[in-house]
C-alpha cells in the first residue's frame, strides 16, 4: 500500500486550536488522525514509529512547527 501526502490531508484528519501540552501527546493526537478511515493501519504502529524518530533527534524546525514523521511497515 503507498499513500500519498494529499490522501492524508482530508477533513477528518484536520483539528484546529487542539489542547495539548506535550510533544508525547501530540504525536498520540497525529497517529490517532492519521489512522482515522483506514481500515488496516492503527495509531499504535503509527506512534511508536514516529516516536522512534523523535528520539533519534527532534522533528521540530522553531517558531511551533514540526514535521514528525516515521517508517513502519503495514505487514504484521
Amino acid at each position: 500500500m503507498s499513500l500519498d501526502i494529499t490522501d492524508l490531508i482530508s477533513r477528518e484528519r484536520i483539528v484546529c486550536d487542539s489542547e495539548v501540552t506535550s510533544k508525547k501527546r501530540v504525536i498520540e493526537v497525529l497517529s490517532e488522525l492519521l489512522a482515522t478511515g483506514e481500515a488496516d493501519l492503527t495509531a499504535r504502529p503509527i506512534f511508536d514509529s514516529m516516536i522512534g524518530r523523535e528520539r533519534l533527534g527532534s522533528t521540530g524546525l522553531g517558531q511551533g512547527v514540526a514535521l514528525p514523521h516515521g517508517r513502519f511497515s503495514l505487514i504484521q
